[in-house]
């Protein structure tokens, strides 16, 4: 698996699952749905990165999540996050597709 989707709510899950369909991606992504607190410190520890897209966000309690046991964090630079997590994310631009692209190969080509 190369991305796992944690989720609760069906609205956002279902337009995930179409998107992933029509990009022919499904065999790279799990939905894991709800995952209660003690399993998503466990994500959290295993995981390359969080990655935060959210164009619309109150507050990032997930990034924040994620930091308190080292795992990275990625996040859109949009809504409240940048105030948030500060110089402890990359951010991105949430909607130009290549931004992201762009910072990674930068960061690995150093």
């Amino acid at each position: 698996m190369n991305l796992a989707i944690v989720c609760a709510r069906s609205v956002f899950t279902e337009r995930a699952e179409k998107y992933i369909q029509r990009e022919k991606v499904s065999r790279y992504v799990k939905f894991l749905g709800y995952v209660p607190d003690k399993e998503l410190i466990s994500l959290y520890s295993q995981s390359e990165a969080l990655v935060q897209p959210s164009l619309i966000e109150g507050f990032g309690l997930t990034g924040l999540e994620a930091m308190a046991v080292k795992t990275p964090v990625i996040a859109a630079n949009a809504s409240c996050l940048p105030e948030v997590y500060q110089n402890a994310a990359l951010f991105f631009e949430p909607l130009d597709s290549n931004d992201l692209y762009k910072k990674n190969f930068t960061a690995t080509r150093k």
